[in-house]
């Protein structure tokens, strides 16, 4: 009951705020991590230790990475991203750029593919170089995977061209938390 009242007031505030840019999903939450691939084992314990920190700050377990019950997300370790994504599906991506390069230097660090079903999310080979960068593309990914859009403000966690996750203040983390629980919540 309580944690239903906090997720309400949460989404009182992004509405009166226009933050709240979501939509709805038909996954349900909290949801479970069902497969893991083309990692190392290196690789694939950078991913829990996020997944497990993003449930510790939220206060909420709001990814189950073994067992549980809801909708499935899987998680896939690329080289590169291809053209083809599943019919009947939404598809964002997550871009950086590379320092020094200008436009040209954007480049493709994470995709989320969101089905009626499940939502697959799928991570660059180059993000495991820096923790930061990691934690913000998977962060960003399991947003869209909530049913999250991208914001046009800049040095937003839902904001297209991601940063190292140690360079967005609290505020903006704390208003992914809302808008990602008020999304979430409506799907409970």
């Amino acid at each position: 009951m309580l944690r239903q009242k906090w997720q309400f007031l949460f989404a009182v505030v992004l509405v009166l705020s226009g933050c709240g840019q979501w939509r709805a999903t038909a996954l349900r939450w909290p949801a479970r991590i069902n497969s893991m691939q083309g990692f190392d084992s290196s690789e694939s314990s950078a991913v829990h230790t996020v997944i497990t920190s993003l449930n510790s700050q939220i206060g909420l377990s709001i990814l189950n990475i073994s067992g549980g019950t809801g909708s499935d997300i899987n998680i896939r370790f690329v080289t590169s991203f291809d053209s083809e994504v599943a019919a009947a599906s939404h598809v964002d991506y997550a871009y950086i750029k590379m320092p020094g390069r200008g436009i040209a230097g954007t480049r493709i660090a994470g995709r989320a593919t969101l089905t009626a079903e499940n939502c697959l999310i799928e991570l660059g080979d180059f993000i495991f170089n820096d923790d930061e960068l990691m934690q913000a593309v998977l962060w960003h990914e399991i947003g869209h995977c909530g049913g999250l859009q991208h914001v046009k403000e800049d040095g937003e966690i839902m904001s297209p061209v991601t940063k190292p996750f140690n360079q967005y203040s609290s505020d903006k983390v704390q208003r992914f938390f809302g808008d990602l629980l008020a999304s979430i919540g409506e799907k409970k």
